[in-house]
């Protein structure tokens, strides 16, 4: 039988109870997959800047951003469903993008959830690499 810190006998509820506490009140214990990393996102920016001149334009985002954001991880191009596992996206960003709640974004959900005007913050036309790392930042864990 498990004993409280005062030596006292404690119920096995009462011990799953603390552990899984624990486990609320420490979530980095658990594991889960990594936010968008300097490398991915300069990946992601250089299909979005199709002609490299540092700066990513409305027209350029329109054209690449489904190859950008829902493609560049597709292993199997052919199944048009990207899990939340697959991306590097938030929780709560998935499941705002996931609009009929399927538990997977197609590239339509990504093509509506990603707005040029949430990275382009400065409203000159154009972001640059700065610019899209911070927006990645508002959408991934």
């Amino acid at each position: 039988m498990a004993l409280s810190p005062m030596g006292r006998p404690r119920s096995v509820a009462t011990g799953l109870a603390l552990a899984l506490l624990v486990l609320l009140l420490a979530p980095g214990l658990l594991p889960r997959a990594a936010a968008y990393t300097d490398e991915e996102a300069r990946r992601i920016f250089d299909i979005l800047d199709s002609d490299h001149d540092g700066k990513v334009t409305k027209v350029e985002w329109e054209a690449n951003k489904i190859d950008a954001f829902f493609f560049r991880q597709r292993q199997h191009p052919e199944d048009l469903r990207l899990r939340y596992e697959e991306t590097g996206l938030s929780r709560e960003f998935f499941d705002r993008a996931d609009t009929t709640h399927k538990g997977y974004l197609t590239g339509l959900d990504m093509v509506d959830a990603i707005r040029f005007e949430d990275i382009d913050a400065k409203h000159r036309g154009f972001f640059d690499f700065a610019d899209l790392v911070a927006g990645l930042k508002t959408i991934s864990r």
